[in-house]
């Protein structure tokens, strides 16, 4: 597993349209993704004060990684 950030750059999130609504502001978004199935989780935050449900992240890649 490995965790990726696109804080600098940001091609990423303005290229799948990772920013709030009216605003230049990220959003919260978390993904597991893999070769063949390319985004196979994904959790984004309704605000931006809303911290990601990280328990939920870990166990939902925690059985993509044992059912592969």
């Amino acid at each position: 597993m490995t965790f990726l950030s696109d804080y600098l750059g940001g091609d990423f999130r303005k290229t799948h349209g990772l920013f709030l609504d009216g605003h230049h502001i990220l959003t919260r978004t978390l993904m597991a993704i893999d070769k063949v199935i390319p985004i196979r989780y994904l959790q984004i935050t309704p605000e931006l004060t809303q911290l990601p449900d990280m328990k939920e992240a870990f166990s939902s890649t925690r059985r993509l990684v044992t059912e592969s």
